[in-house]
């Protein structure tokens, strides 16, 4: 609940900004204006609680064309602490994509649509197992040809029985490959939900979510919207 209250405000933030700047702004930023707030209301509008789940599960909206579900890509990066065992760490990814609506402006529509990676690690030892979940999160709006619109970026973690700290998020556009960045900002939260607006504009885009957890190791999260699989 902590996690879907913090993300609430984060967006409700946005939207009132956004109206402010809309209330003030000369009929050519109108079009602009009004992508913004339909994007800021779609996001408000989302389940996080429901989308991190599904994203844990690997539970996938079929309503999303098959090219779009097939470009998500998603990964995790382990790296144990000296005193840790690779064969103590046991986790499980997965990734998921929504349709979060349909940006209207004039005659021309356009998709926002939210992907993510979840993943659930455990550390087993003999003093019990620590488990801690973190996820990785792109929306974006998938427009006509190369000229897609990053619309933000979302780390995410909830320690369970562990300790973390060292948070960072990193997102950006990508290379073709979904690999190399091309043009990416890193950011430092200190809470465990931390969303990001960008306005890139470009083909692939990618969200980082790091943290270090205390008697495992650093923990790297990814998804990606890349053009192969």
């Amino acid at each position: 609940m902590k996690k879907s209250i913090t993300a609430l405000i984060l967006i409700l933030t946005m939207v009132f900004s956004t109206a402010t700047a809309f209330a003030n702004s000369s009929d050519a930023d109108m079009e602009d204006m009004s992508i913004k707030l339909q994007v800021a209301a779609m996001i408000a509008s989302v389940d996080m609680d429901l989308l991190l789940s599904n994203a844990s599960e690997g539970v996938i909206d079929y309503t999303v064309p098959i090219e779009v579900r097939e470009s998500i890509v998603g990964s995790v990066d382990i790296v144990p602490i000296s005193s840790t065992s690779k064969a103590a760490i046991e986790y499980e990814m997965n990734t998921t994509i929504q349709k979060v609506g349909e940006i209207v402006v004039n005659d021309d529509i356009a998709t926002l649509y939210v992907a993510a990676t979840g993943v659930k690690i455990d550390e087993r030892s003999n003093s019990g197992t620590s488990s801690i979940w973190a996820w990785a999160s792109v929306y974006w709006i998938d427009n006509f040809g190369v000229d897609n619109e990053f619309v933000g970026a979302q780390g995410t973690w909830s320690p369970g029985n562990t300790v973390i700290s060292g948070r960072s998020v990193r997102y950006g556009k990508t290379d073709i490959l979904g690999i190399g960045w091309s043009d990416d900002t890193t950011k430092y939260p200190t809470d465990n939900v931390a969303y990001y607006d960008s306005g890139l504009i470009g083909l692939t885009f990618k969200c980082q979510a790091k943290v270090t957890v205390v008697n495992i190791g650093t923990v790297t999260v990814t998804v990606c919207n890349s053009l192969f699989t």
